[in-house]
């Protein structure tokens, strides 16, 4: 789970969901306070199971669909960086990359600068969320690790909804 390697955008390879470049968003909070991976890790299970589009992988047979509950688990990356760090790890979140298409298409970043200190940068896909979702995820992830997330799920419109 801990990495010390640096975000690396993938191959320039374009998606049918781009058609240019990729649309990312990302959110960013400062955290004080002690983070345990292990609960970050867990609090991100809990939250894949109240957003299923977050681990829904993407189907092409037949035309684009998501298949609910069938990606691969959120990636949870752990990297030590200092706070002047933050804004070049978060640039590169927004950096072209292919996502794949067996899911997911969100990670979650937990960049720590010294005991109680560090910074979470969760990214999704431009087909999972936009920037408003990833403010209400990551809200999922603090509920969550303080024991307050509520039950049920949270179900998807889909892309034709709109």
């Amino acid at each position: 789970m801990t990495e010390s390697r640096p975000l690396v955008a993938a191959e320039h390879m374009v998606d049918v969901f781009d058609r240019a470049s990729t649309m990312n968003f990302t959110t960013i909070v400062a955290v004080r306070g002690p983070l345990d991976d292990d609960a970050l890790d867990a609090a991100l299970r809990a939250v894949e199971r109240r957003h299923p589009l977050l681990r829904a992988r993407i189907a092409r047979k037949g035309g684009l669909r998501f298949v609910m509950g069938e990606g691969e688990k959120i990636a949870l990356r752990v990297l030590d960086a200092t706070k002047e760090e933050v804004n070049g790890y978060a640039e590169a979140t927004l950096a072209h990359r292919v996502w794949p298409d067996a899911g997911p298409r969100a990670e979650l970043v937990h960049l720590r600068h010294a005991l109680g200190h560090s910074t979470l940068l969760f990214t999704m896909h431009h087909v999972v969320g936009d920037g408003s979702s990833g403010v209400i995820v990551v809200r999922d992830i603090l509920r969550a690790l303080a024991g307050t997330l509520p039950d049920g799920v949270v179900p998807s419109p889909g892309q034709n909804a709109f």
